[in-house]
């Protein structure tokens, strides 16, 4: 069994890395040459791009899991649209009071006509994103059950917002009916 051992002399380092080099710019040149033979002029005085080898795409993977199906195809499950999970917190809070988020999570999935499954990760984000921009804010408490937790409420410049995204998911909403509703 050899082991390479990486040179210590200087100069054989320069000399490991000149052939390196040489090797690259020879198979530059090749490729350049090919691909574009009005560039070799230029690419005599230029240093070569160095380029790393590409694998083919047409290599067959095994074992990979395809998942062809999109999120949307799941019909008895509601996907939220970009943007209207800070409308449906802000409502809530608005008409149920301070809520902690696993309470809110419940008790969204309880209004839905259909299963409504909300990642916590998800609604923690988006409370976290609320409460930064001023319009809930949070506050520990003790839940039913004993436990300690951050229930959250809207503010008002919350509220101002909520107006403000109704209006306009209700432009929004009127339009995709329009488009529904009234076929050419």
């Amino acid at each position: 069994m050899s082991v390479a051992v990486a040179p210590s002399d200087p100069d054989a380092i320069l000399q490991t890395r000149a052939c390196r080099l040489a090797r690259i710019r020879q198979a530059s040149k090749s490729w350049c040459d090919h691909a574009a033979p009005w560039r070799n002029a230029r690419r005599e005085a230029a240093p070569p791009p160095l380029t790393l080898p590409v694998a083919p795409l047409d290599i067959p993977v095994q074992g990979a899991l395809y998942f062809t199906a999109m999120a949307s195809e799941d019909r008895s499950r509601v996907e939220l649209l970009q943007g209207s999970l800070d409308l449906i917190v802000l409502r809530a809070l608005s008409t149920m009071g301070p809520q902690h988020a696993y309470g809110l999570a419940a008790r969204l999935d309880q209004l839905a006509d259909h299963p409504f499954p909300l990642n916590q990760g998800t609604l923690y984000v988006a409370l976290v994103r609320l409460e930064q921009k001023g319009w809930i804010k949070g506050a520990w408490q003790t839940t039913e059950a004993g436990r300690e937790a951050k229930f959250y409420s809207i503010t008002r410049s919350g509220a101002r917002a909520l107006e403000r995204q109704t209006e306009r998911w209700q432009r929004l909403a009127g339009f995709v009916n329009k488009l529904l509703l009234h076929e050419p």
